[in-house]
């Protein structure tokens, strides 16, 4: 049986790819990071990371169990949370994977009053784009994907997820100062759909690049 905490520092070094940045993220010391990975490295009897220079990167094993550290320990936060709330609690870990804007604006007020209320859960944050944020809710490594959408390119939402509108807001279009888009007002984006565009790659599933 593979123990969790050494779990957790597997699962830290590959979410923030260097030990000193895993051990700040579960708040010890690097040198209690490297500890647990060389005893889970004996657990598992095979070798999880390799020296660069003097830090360390995971090897092929470290990569696949990390992977599974990853479903492992939310499946294990899952449980103490249920566990939390047949008790009355609201508690544990609640990761929120969030697009960029929303992070800076949208969040640190709602995650303040939330901990406030709450004061045993421990929100964390991932910054991603929402195609990222969807596909780590499916795959239940996030609880909560606050992503932007676009009414010409809707997103799919994996099965079994519920939504809620938090706001809608007005993107700019910047043109040169000549094109005939400049004078046509407010309207859909998808007016622009065959103009060339010089920001944003296209997107797995957008119409406009």
């Amino acid at each position: 049986m593979l123990d969790l905490g050494r779990l957790r520092a597997i699962d830290a070094l590959a979410r923030h790819g260097t030990v000193h940045a895993a051990a700040a993220a579960l708040h010890c010391t690097p040198s209690a990071v490297s500890q647990q990975l060389a005893k889970l490295e004996r657990e598992a009897g095979t070798v999880l990371c390799h020296k660069d220079g003097r830090g360390l990167r995971l090897s092929d094993a470290g990569r696949l169990l990390a992977e599974h550290a990853a479903l492992v320990l939310a499946a294990a936060d899952t449980a103490a949370a249920a566990l939390d709330a047949y008790r009355g609690e609201v508690a544990g870990e609640v990761t929120v994977a969030c697009f960029a804007t929303a992070c800076r604006g949208l969040l640190p007020p709602a995650l303040s009053a939330l901990t406030s209320a709450y004061p045993r859960l421990r929100p964390r944050v991932i910054e991603t784009n929402p195609y990222e944020a969807l596909r780590d809710l499916d795959r239940g490594r996030v609880d909560v994907a606050v992503i932007d959408d676009w009414r010409e390119v809707r997103l799919h939402l994996p099965a079994g997820v519920s939504s809620t509108v938090l706001g809608e807001d007005t993107a700019d279009l910047v043109v040169p100062a000549g094109h005939p888009l400049a004078t046509a007002g407010p309207g859909p984006l998808d007016r622009a759909a065959h103009e060339r565009w010089i920001a944003s790659p296209r997107a797995p599933s957008a119409t406009t690049g």
